[in-house]
Parts: structure tokens; sequence; C-alpha cells
């Protein structure tokens, strides 16, 4: 590893020879210990002791910065969405969160969706959110979130051309069709602005169906999270509140391997325990047809 002297030697090359090896002279007169070097001073001060490894800078008392974001562990907060909305959890085992960076003042994003097979996608193979807000905490935080991951909930597997969740899908295409010839003509003045920018837009359909309905779904189940949807009240009309609400009781139902909130034993597991508890281990038939309840005690008041 090289050491101070020859980092700052190196840096300062082609100066008059002093102090510490090549210190510079400026107009007759000897420049201080760590004072201007050469012919662009201040700068190859800084180039040296931005060449000095960490460990170099930690010994002298002073703190490198770090060209990357701090790593964050966003486990908790995927944990809550997947339990706050099942159906998207086993989707959750395959993503991965990150923070972004910017790629200017300009860029006012607040997150970015890759699906697994995008190519700038930063870990391929695998869904990929990326924060940009870095404000963003507790609810808002997983409740951002959750909607950029209807993007892939309410998305085509590109390998085989079926949707990912045949269900999610079809209630997005409800709502499409739910639409009046106002929010008709805000689409096709959206479709224009973004087939002009530099990252295109495609067919008008691809783009509906990947891009422009996702942004209505997440405006409706998350408007917290887009204020600027809300232009009036009645921007959304009864149909696609009616949408709204049964994508709500689907995405918070609980799944088949969620134990039922109903305090009740799933019928086949009842059958089973009874039998289990009968004279000689005979099962107990079912009665009328149905699985048999198990026996509810009633406590009352303490």
């Amino acid at each position: 590893m090289p050491g101070l002297l020859d980092i700052l030697t190196q840096a300062t090359s082609g100066a008059t020879p002093g102090l510490l090896g090549n210190v510079g002279v400026q107009q007759g007169k000897p420049s201080g210990i760590l004072g201007d070097f050469g012919a662009t001073p201040n700068q190859r001060v800084a180039d040296a002791f931005a060449q000095m490894p960490p460990e170099m800078m930690r010994g002298m008392g002073f703190a490198q910065p770090s060209s990357q974001a701090p790593d964050e562990n966003f486990s908790a907060a995927v944990s809550a969405v997947g339990q706050k909305y099942p159906v998207l959890a086993p989707h959750l085992k395959n993503t991965a969160v990150s923070y972004g960076q910017p790629n200017g003042p300009n860029d006012n994003r607040q997150l970015e969706f890759y699906s697994p097979g995008e190519p700038d996608n930063p870990t391929p193979g695998k869904i990929h959110v990326q924060i940009f807000n870095k404000d963003l905490k507790g609810d808002d935080l997983g409740n951002s979130i959750a909607g950029d991951m209807l993007h892939h909930l309410g998305g085509v597997d590109p390998t085989n051309g079926k949707p990912i969740d045949p269900a999610f899908y079809a209630l997005k295409r409800e709502l499409g069709a739910a639409r009046g010839p106002m929010h008709q003509r805000i689409d096709r003045d959206a479709y224009e602005r973004d087939l002009a920018a530099p990252y295109g837009a495609g067919e008008y359909g691809d783009w509906d169906q990947r891009s422009r309905l996702d942004a209505y779904v997440r405006a409706g189940l998350f408007p917290e999270q887009n204020p600027d949807w809300y232009r009036s009240d009645d921007f959304f009309n009864p149909q696609m509140h009616g949408v709204f609400d049964k994508m709500r009781s689907y995405l918070t139902k609980p799944t088949s391997t969620q134990q039922p909130s109903s305090g009740q034993l799933p019928p086949g597991l009842a059958q089973l325990l009874l039998g289990m508890m009968s004279p000689q281990g005979q099962q107990i038939p079912p009665m009328n047809g149905q699985a048999p309840q198990m026996a509810q005690t009633s406590y009352g008041q303490r």
C-alpha cells in the first residue's frame, strides 16, 4: 500500500523539490507543507487525498465520503406488505428493494419498478423496486411498495403470454372498460406525451395495459401516494369505484396458507380431530353432508 509521501509526491510530480518531495514553488516563494502544489494547487491536494486508502484517511482523523447510499434493510417493510396484502406475499419472496440514485435535480421519481426480465434490472431474474424518495417511512413506504407491486400482479408473463394473476388481471381490464370519454381524452394526451419522450411509449394498447391502467390502479387504491390524480371529486366514476372495492377485497383476503380468522378450524381438520377423539378411534360421520363444527364454549364476561 503506498504511503502518504508517495501519494503526495505522485500528485505533485513536476514541481520543484521541497520539504515533502515535490512541494511546488509559487512566484519564487516556497509553499507550505500542505500548501499549493504545482500549477493547479488546490486540485492536486484534493486529488491526493481522494486517492488515499480508507484506513489511511481514518488514521489521519478524516472520514472518507462514500459515493454509495447507505445499505438499507427493507425486510420489515416488505414483510408488513405481505401481511396486509396476502395475495402479494408469494411475489414478494422474489422481490428486491433498494434505494435508487436520481439522474439529476429534475428527477422527481418516487419509485421505479423493474420486472424480472428487464435488461436494466439491478437484480436480473427478480422483481426490483427502487426507492428514490428517501423520506418514505412506515405506512407510506409500505403502500408505495405495494402500489408498485401491482405492476407485476396485473401484468403478463412474457415467457408464456399468460397473466401473472388471472383474477387481478381481469379486474384491471374491468377497470379499463369502466373509463368514460373524459378519461379516454386524458389518456390519449398522456400517450402523446410519452410517445414524444426519449423513452417512447410503443403501441397504444400495450402502453395502456402495462403503464396507464397501472397508474389508475395505484391512484384508486393508494390515493395518498398519488394525490396528483385527484383532479376532482368525481374523477373516478361509480363503476370504477366499484372495481376498486373488488380489488381491495381481493388483495386483502386471506390465502389458503393463512390461519382462518373466524376462530373455527377448517372442516377437514375438524373432522380429523373429532375422529381421533371418538371411542375406539371411530370416525364421526359428517352431519347432513357437512363437516361437524367444534363445540364452542362461552365464558361470559370476566
